[in-house]
């Protein structure tokens, strides 16, 4: 018997996971099927008939169609078990019952099997982080790098950046800040961030403060004179003091 099928894994991902314990499959194909008789023929009538070496009666030889489904056991990464059933449809009548109709169908037979399945050698795993790159789903992973059952980078917090890259793993942060949070969204990472209040839209400086042009203690985005000239002392406005009222400035 030589047949060629493919077969349909559950296993995908999708319905089950590759590597479960269980792999139930279907199969489909079609094949040759060679046999020699030896032997008497039983007729329907209850006669039979000794067929001649070498004749036509004497061996089979019939193309047929099969399908089946099996469970594959999954005993290690390396080792499995495969029982199978297959039902076989052969495009002859001349297996069995010489007496009978021609029926194809009363040719047709099972097949029950149980196997065991041996991996040799070791499955290609091209940036070496120990999952192989059928089911590497980051096949570029840097040397090093601790990775998921997936073979992507560990990425601890779900924030998108992975450890290696993140310096701060355990927070949710920004791409952009290598994974550190920004509570008010200035471009500057909390840890470094020396006013971490500062209001929507501010421009701040890389210590994250709100801008302070002319150095006078008023942040830009409340300061009314904002080119005072330096040293000059001012109101809680930015502007130069004038203690008389007089509308000209103290200094």
């Amino acid at each position: 018997m030589f047949d060629l099928g493919l077969k349909l894994k559950l296993n995908n991902g999708k319905i089950l996971k590759e590597d479960f314990f269980l792999q139930p499959y279907l199969m489909g194909g079609g094949g040759f099927f060679v046999a020699n008789f030896s032997g008497n023929y039983a007729y329907g009538n209850g006669n039979s008939y000794t067929p001649i070496a070498g004749s036509y009666y004497n061996k089979i030889r019939q193309f047929e169609v099969f399908g089946a489904a099996g469970i594959r056991f999954r005993l290690s990464p390396s080792l499995a078990l495969d029982v199978q059933t297959a039902q076989h449809y052969p495009f002859t009548e001349s297996s069995d019952n010489l007496g009978g109709p021609d029926n194809k169908l009363y040719d047709r037979y099972l097949v029950h099997s149980v196997g065991l399945t041996l991996a040799l050698g070791k499955a290609k795993d091209t940036d070496g982080d120990g999952v192989a790159d059928r089911k590497d789903k980051c096949p570029d992973t840097p040397a090093g790098v601790k990775v998921d059952l997936n073979g992507c980078p560990v990425d601890t917090d779900g924030d998108g950046v992975a450890d290696y890259q993140d310096k701060c793993p355990d927070v949710k942060g920004l791409a952009s800040l290598q994974g550190c949070p920004d509570a008010d969204g200035d471009g500057v990472a909390d840890a470094d961030d020396k006013c971490p209040n500062t209001p929507a839209g501010v421009k701040v400086d890389a210590s994250g403060c709100p801008l302070d042009a002319d150095g006078d203690g008023v942040a830009d985005y409340l300061d009314k004179c904002p080119n005072t000239p330096a040293g000059v002392k001012v109101d809680a406005n930015g502007c130069p003091l004038d203690r008389d009222g007089d509308g000209v400035p103290d200094y």
